[in-house]
């Protein structure tokens, strides 16, 4: 291993790689992963305007990644130094009630992050806990092996891309005879498109931005309705089934507009799950329990991360040739990691899909 680590130190309108010291898997149950692939999923929003969320801080940003093992800390079995491996978000307990039933990380009762990660292994702040690392401290209950035939440039969608819109597409009996709708159209509406479209699903967009629809297109959309027109629940109750309205809407924006227009669209007995968040802006959703949830029999659910009991299924599907093309269409680059500044920049035009961090 290298003596020195790189981590990416994010504030507002700064990022620039700083040396780091070189953490090591001295920790219970820990690995060390020397990182290809980190993705890019809200961190250009501190560098826009310094609001950081509860796990992230100026050297603890990012939480995506795969790479290589380089260090197996004690406890760990079933790991070796050399495995290629996805790197999942956070560190689970694995007792919890979450935890043993195979649910997601991210909502594990006693979910623990990166400075606790680096404490943990004695490590100094910044030098392993966060995903733009390149040598990544990784608690081995998240960290998943992966064969040698799956290109890193496919498994880097196993975090919030394809893995993180797997379940909550699967656990709702999504088929050939089921309409949805995503409303929102950015790198997460693109990839509960793509989940949706893998299962025979009907999928209509609601969505502004031309760039990002264009892309929704290219994944094989059914229909695209613009929120601003005032007849836009009409035109989509005329793609449905006798006009009922969809059968789930996925709210992928976090605004309120979004989340209103996905209530109003679902038929009796639909199912809204909300995806998207803006942690940084006081909106709220105004919702009357009786007309909005009680008469029409609606369902409210949410989630952000792949189900424990389904990453073998989604590493699957992340070696399906169709979906690797999906997934070709939904990733606009990679960037160096000394290239963030300009990348975050142009990911803050809203022009273009998921970009991910290298560490060559």
């Amino acid at each position: 291993m290298k003596d020195q680590n790189v981590n990416l130190r994010v504030e507002k309108g700064v990022a620039e790689v700083v040396e780091v010291p070189m953490p090591h898997a001295v920790g219970e149950g820990f690995v060390v992963v020397e990182q290809a692939y980190a993705g890019i999923c809200t961190e250009q929003k501190v560098y826009a305007t310094g609001f950081y969320e509860a796990h992230e801080s100026p050297l603890h940003m990012g939480h995506e990644g795969c790479g290589t093992i380089v260090e197996v800390g004690p406890g760990v079995s079933g790991l070796a130094v050399g495995d290629r491996v996805i790197v999942h978000i956070g560190w689970a307990c694995g007792e919890c009630f979450v935890c043993q039933h195979g649910l997601t990380s991210t909502n594990c009762e006693n979910l623990r992050v990166g400075p606790d990660m680096e404490a943990h292994n004695g490590a100094a702040p910044g030098s392993g806990g966060a995903g733009f690392n390149r040598f990544r401290l990784a608690p081995a209950i998240n960290v998943q092996k992966i064969p040698d035939t799956l290109d890193f440039r496919y498994a880097r969608a196993a975090n919030c891309l394809l893995g993180s819109t797997y379940s909550i597409v699967r656990d709702f009996d999504v088929g050939p005879e089921t309409y949805a709708l995503v409303a929102g159209v950015g790198f997460i509406g693109h990839a509960v498109i793509a989940n949706l479209k893998h299962r025979g699903a009907t999928v209509i967009a609601l969505g502004r931005n031309e760039s990002r629809l264009e892309i929704a297109r290219r994944l094989g959309i059914d229909a695209t309705i613009h929120p601003d027109d005032p007849d836009w629940l009409d035109q989509l109750k005329s793609l449905t089934p006798n006009g009922r309205g969809v059968d789930t809407s996925y709210e992928c924006s976090g605004h309120p507009d979004y989340q209103r227009k996905a209530l109003d669209s679902l038929r009796r007995f639909g199912q809204l799950i909300l995806m998207g968040y803006q942690r940084e802006k006081d909106w709220t959703l105004d919702l009357d329990v009786h007309d909005d949830i009680l008469v029409p029999a609606r369902r409210i659910a949410g989630m952000e991360d792949l189900m424990f009991k389904h990453r073998a299924d989604l590493l699957e599907l992340l070696q399906d040739p169709t979906m690797q093309q999906q997934l070709d269409i939904m990733i606009s680059g990679e960037v160096p990691l000394d290239s963030a500044e300009a990348v975050f920049t142009d990911i803050l035009t809203k022009q273009h899909g998921k970009f991910y961090f290298t560490f060559a």
